[in-house]
């Protein structure tokens, strides 16, 4: 089953990655600056 959901991709001075859910069902992914897209798909794949 797959859902589409809003995903929001936040960078900032941070060494780690966060994933939230928020109260309106969306997605918030806090990473390190330096990180790139492909990075940011892997960690999103890993914690489908």
């Amino acid at each position: 089953m797959t859902l589409e959901q809003k995903i929001t991709v936040k960078r900032s001075k941070r060494k780690t990655a966060s994933i939230y859910l928020e109260r309106d069902g969306s997605i918030s992914l806090l990473v390190p600056e330096n990180t790139t897209e492909e990075n940011v798909n892997d960690i999103l794949k890993a914690n489908e």
